[in-house]
């Protein structure tokens, strides 16, 4: 253990964030009532903000929109200084900040929680475009980018309330309920924005970022519980597996199903070599697959989830709350 923090109230959100582009990245910490912690690797505290009381204390334009707790986050912009500001998903609410977190703008979110955030990098067409989930009946919204880091200048009616819109949703793309087991960027040819795969317990798909629609999705019919990216003969694929015991490799260009093996026990983490080899955490055990999906070795011992940590390697926590470190050998 290097590093432990005792907090005040429940943890509602936490992630790691480039905010310095020289720099390592920071912890960013989001608590029940709003406050945000970022710390440094070495557990240092760089900011504690009282973001949802400085919010009602500073807008006045909110109609529409409760932020009481910090959900998700995600850089939406990064300064000439290499610096990057934040934008948070609230309930109901987007609340974007500047490099100093300063609150600089807000917009409504036609969903509760906003569990997902994805912003398109710099890099990449449609730079700016914002996408957000939530899991509860209100699919994927799309808000439209503007260049620089001012508003975008549209207001939105309510009843007669013209409520800002920091950035303007256009649309909201359905999608299926549940907690997100993948929101992510996968590169496919023909996506020169990127594409997202998302995934919940009962099905994945792939929305492509040109279309701002589903390239493809599978509905229904599964239990998923683990969710990821990997090869499969050279192609790019979604990994998942699920209580059925069965482990699948999805065609991430077209949705087909192009290699499954049962495990024999609820699946409940997966992790992929760079050589292929595949690590299958199960209820009752962790198997090693080789790239083939030929069984290897097998370790028997209960797993409540596992989280694949790249290089490799896969992180089980058991019954009894212990974490166990594993690394798939050469």
């Amino acid at each position: 253990e290097l590093w432990r923090r005792a907090l005040p109230v429940p943890v509602t959100h936490i992630s790691v964030q480039p905010l310095d582009a020289s720099g390592p990245p920071v912890l960013c910490v989001g608590l029940l009532g709003g406050a945000l912690h970022v710390y440094q690797p070495d557990g240092t505290p760089r900011l504690v903000r009282p973001l949802a009381d400085e919010f009602r204390e500073q807008v006045t334009d909110c109609l529409m929109g409760w932020f009481n707790a910090i959900h998700s986050l995600a850089v939406w912009h990064r300064g000439a200084d290499g610096r990057a500001s934040l934008v948070i998903g609230g309930y109901a609410v987007l609340v974007w900040l500047d490099a100093d977190f300063r609150i600089i703008g807000h917009a409504f979110a036609d969903a509760p929680w906003v569990y997902d955030l994805l912003v398109v990098p710099e890099s990449r067409p449609g730079r700016g475009d914002l996408y957000a989930r939530c899991g509860w009946n209100h699919g994927i919204q799309y808000y439209e980018g503007v260049p620089g880091t001012g508003p975008s200048g549209v207001k939105q009616s309510f009843g007669g309330f013209m409520q800002p819109m920091f950035r303007m949703l256009r649309r909201v793309i359905p999608f299926l309920n549940g907690r997100s087991l993948a929101f992510g960027w996968v590169d496919l040819a023909g996506e020169p924005g990127g594409a997202i795969l998302a995934a919940t317990e009962i099905g994945c798909g792939v929305l492509s970022t040109t279309k701002r629609d589903w390239l493809w999705k599978l509905e229904g019919g599964m239990s998923l519980d683990a969710c990821g990216t990997g090869r499969v003969d050279g192609r790019p694929v979604a990994l998942t597996g699920g209580a059925d015991g069965f482990v699948t490799a999805v065609d991430l260009a077209d949705g087909r199903v192009i290699r499954s093996w049962h495990a024999g026990a609820p699946v409940v983490g997966l992790a992929q070599s760079d050589a292929g080899d595949l690590l299958v955490a199960t209820r009752t055990g962790v198997h090693s697959l080789d790239a083939g999906w030929r069984p290897r070795t097998a370790c028997a011992r209960p797993v409540r989830r596992a989280l694949p940590l790249g290089h490799d390697r896969l992180l089980i926590s058991r019954e009894d709350h212990s974490l166990e470190l594993l690394q798939l050998k050469k």
